[in-house]
């Protein structure tokens, strides 16, 4: 793939031509569009992005054919903020588990448009009354008890009686489609694929210790050297698991492209593939306000399984925040790695523009497709900062100086004016890009100013209170398993 830093240039539209960023000219059809989410989905463990193992051939194969953005920020760390922030382009300066009618999102949009509009989800949070079914003239969403029967395939099925039937009813003149999948894998439980353990053994993954980190915590809640041993070869072994699921969805992703492919939806289509946020896998250190009942616990193997954070929802590391983006199809450039960083926000108001329609009126997210088509622009109007949140956590990042702010919050004080700090921390990524090397208290101004930076953006970006988790919606969440902070779907 070619490498390159690119920016936007004003002025630039992408509906002159088919082939400079999949808008029509006049008489032909507008592009289909596919906005696949692929759920709990980390950057780092996919092939195309640098991982050591044989993860995801396919979304390497539709990388190599399409546009590969390599610096993704998800803007929330678990799954409804995030679906929220993805479909409105709005940044949350909160948590805001659905959408009101008031507010438009991209299928609404594309609604407006004429297109048919048709959304499959596998993951159960993603209800009807969540909002994110406005504009969706057909919307299937599972019951949480068949949940983690509805793999990515089972969803293109769903789909199959409207997709399959357009081509046959109008043909080249057939009204466009707006399709959104959602698949929960790989989110946890992770499973064992015999299909794939020739291909990745369970003692092959990514080594935990690096550099002794792992090591070292185990030795001072108690573990000798060889529970350390243990322990670290289950975590690795869990680990391994996670590489399985994304090869199992990886297949999964391949039937479902052969599908929309054999409706027709594929010759004439903008696909974008991303992930609503990542997965702890374990690389740090779970917050300290959820370690009590893990020190507590007798058995060796369970306390380190604890000690360690599996989730996404209570962190803001690296492994949670970067997600990847894979353009393909109509007017996308081929073989293009993007490294100027961008967001999820920037998801919805990029396919708007390549399928020539206006972008969301209330918008935060900028319309990249026509940065694509300009290789020679360098990286004027990079983004100064990036910011991401989570249940009772938030971050800054500046890439320029490469410096990482990561704020715990007091979750009891999160509907109050003034809110209480359990915790700061600085890094430095380009020197500290795994987040091992706290620097808060060796550079207290950069936390100080970066710290203004954050709270100046939440102050901008207010999420309204009855936007906030109700008593019903908390009631729903912890029958799936989303008790307190340990938040992890």
């Amino acid at each position: 793939m070619r490498m390159l830093r690119v920016a936007p240039v004003v002025g630039l539209s992408l509906v002159l031509a088919v082939g400079c960023g999949g808008g029509s000219s006049e008489g032909e059809r507008p592009p289909d569009v596919v906005l696949l989410v692929i759920d709990t989905l980390r950057a780092d463990r996919l092939s195309c992005y640098g991982y050591e193992r044989n993860t995801t051939p396919f979304l390497d194969s539709l990388a190599a054919e399409g546009t590969l953005f390599e610096d993704v920020t998800s803007q929330f760390a678990w799954t409804l903020p995030s679906m929220v922030s993805i479909f409105s382009s709005r940044y949350l300066g909160g948590r805001q588990v659905g959408l009101s009618e008031a507010e438009e999102t991209l299928a609404e949009v594309f609604e407006q448009a004429g297109y048919v509009t048709v959304g499959a989800v596998a993951n159960a949070l993603i209800q009807t009354d969540t909002g994110l079914a406005q504009g969706f003239s057909h919307f299937f969403a599972p019951d949480p008890s068949s949940a983690d029967e509805w793999s990515l395939e089972t969803l293109a099925q769903m789909t199959e009686p409207i997709l399959s039937s357009l081509d046959a009813k109008g043909g080249a003149q057939r009204r466009p489609v707006f399709l959104y999948l959602h698949a929960l894998e790989p989110h946890d439980p992770y499973v064992t694929y015999g299909a794939w353990e020739s291909e990745l053994p369970l003692d092959g993954a990514r080594s935990l210790p690096l550099d002794g980190w792992h090591s070292q915590h185990l030795a001072e809640i108690g573990f000798d050297a060889h529970a350390q041993s243990e322990a670290l070869e289950l975590l690795s072994e869990r680990r391994a698991r996670y590489d399985h699921e994304l090869r199992q969805v990886d297949r999964q992703v391949e039937s479902a492209f052969g599908m929309l492919r054999s409706w027709g939806l594929l010759s004439n289509a903008i696909v974008s593939v991303v992930s609503d946020h990542g997965e702890g896998l374990w690389d740090h250190v779970s917050p300290t306000d959820l370690l009590k009942p893990v020190l507590n616990r007798e058995a060796s193997g369970n306390k380190a399984m604890g000690y360690f954070y599996k989730k996404h929802g209570a962190i803001q590391f690296q492994e949670v925040t970067r997600t990847p983006w894979i353009l393909w199809g109509q007017g996308v450039p081929k073989g293009l790695r993007v490294s100027n960083p961008v967001q999820n926000l920037d998801v919805a108001p990029t396919l708007l523009e390549m399928a020539g329609l206006p972008s969301l009126a209330q918008a935060h997210g900028r319309e990249l497709g026509s940065w694509l088509q300009n290789d020679d622009q360098g990286a004027r109007d990079a983004l100064e900062h990036v910011f991401s949140y989570g249940v009772a956590t938030a971050s800054v990042r500046e890439p320029a100086s490469g410096l990482k702010l990561i704020i715990r919050k007091n979750p009891r004080t999160l509907k109050r004016e003034r809110q209480v700090y359990l915790s700061v921390q600085l890094y430095d990524l380009r020197r500290d890009p795994l987040e091992r090397e706290d620097l808060a208290e060796q550079m207290p101004a950069e936390v100080e100013r970066l710290t203004k930076i954050l709270q100046e953006w939440e102050q901008n970006h207010p999420v309204r209170a009855e936007a906030m988790d109700t008593e019903a919606d908390q009631e729903r969440f912890n029958a799936l398993g989303y008790t307190g902070d340990d938040v992890g779907h």
